[in-house]
């Protein structure tokens, strides 16, 4: 019985799964399986993958298009390993990740769940940049950190035991792909402790292409999971108005770049009202329309 099953959904990811593989391969910690969930390709991935499937830790599962939340379920089901690992099949892990991770595990019985900081390259340029700055990433209890999403556990960065999950249940599969691995590590950081170890354990590719209604998805899903996740009894009036204030912002500016004004404005003045002080300048460009919108990137870049 492998250690650490090491599950990998993909979608159309010839030209990039077999780094992602490699990767696993160069691992300095060996005991482990890899479980491969196609979700649908219509390239030749499975052609790409031949050769491995012919060793005794590799397994694939074909799946009809059900995104990622369903890929993951199904290769968690089929997994044999007291540990989960998951690797998207255009990111990469550092050679050590597995050793750093398991040590913690197999050290802290406390620990439910090791996460890491991460590498990030943008659309397949080489110049690598960090995600969060040192010391941001915290260790511990960090359920009201992930509410606020100060920070954000990469689920290739993500080493957790097979019994926690088994405890908070899978990826919620009616969220589809878009923040069903954020909803999920607040059930496991709520659940029990977590341990950051804060290196780039991973390398991420920063993709631009996207379906033309992933940003309302995944506004949608964000609203969602915080009306479930906000109901918790410990926490105050004045945190969960932080929140809502803070999300009710990042959907407005989301809807503002895609244009949807009207969406947006309803947005910002639900933050406005919730205490967030530069949602009301927000508002205000968003009655502007597509003016607002130039003023608002404008400023934007002046910021950043």
């Amino acid at each position: 019985m492998p250690k650490v099953s090491v599950v990998i959904p993909t979608f159309n990811r010839r030209d990039l799964i077999s780094q992602s593989i490699q990767s696993v391969q160069d691992q300095t910690y060996q005991d482990y399986e890899v479980i491969i969930v196609d979700d649908g390709s219509t390239d030749n991935t499975r052609e790409i993958l031949e050769p491995l499937l012919l060793k005794h830790n590799f397994h694939y599962f074909y799946q009809e298009n059900q995104k990622q939340a369903i890929a993951r379920n199904n290769g968690i089901r089929n997994s044999c390993g007291e540990y989960i690992a998951f690797l998207d099949s255009d990111d990469l892990w550092h050679p050590r990740k597995l050793e750093y991770q398991i040590r913690v595990l197999e050290q802290h019985s406390e620990i439910g769940m090791v996460y890491s900081n991460q590498s990030l390259i943008q659309n397949n340029h080489k110049e690598k940049t960090i995600k969060y700055p040192y010391g941001l990433l915290k260790s511990g209890e960090i359920f009201k950190d992930l509410l606020l999403r100060k920070y954000y556990c990469n689920p290739s960065s993500i080493l957790v035991r097979k019994s926690v999950l088994d405890e908070v249940g899978l990826f919620d599969e009616n969220l589809g792909n878009a923040l069903e691995d954020w909803e999920l590590t607040l059930r496991i950081s709520q659940d029990c402790k977590v341990y950051c170890i804060d290196k780039p354990l991973m390398l991420r590719r920063v993709h631009d292409e996207s379906s033309d209604n992933y940003f309302e998805l995944r506004n949608n899903n964000l609203q969602r999971i915080l009306r479930k996740h906000l109901k918790n009894p410990d926490l105050s009036k004045s945190f969960t108005n932080k929140v809502w204030s803070k999300a009710n912002f990042t959907c407005g500016h989301s809807y503002f770049l895609n244009s949807c004004y009207k969406k947006a404005l309803f947005c910002f003045l639900k933050a406005f009202f919730k205490g967030h002080w530069a949602a009301g300048a927000a508002a205000g460009l968003s009655l502007l329309g597509p003016l607002g919108e130039k003023i608002f990137r404008y400023s934007m870049k002046l910021k950043y």
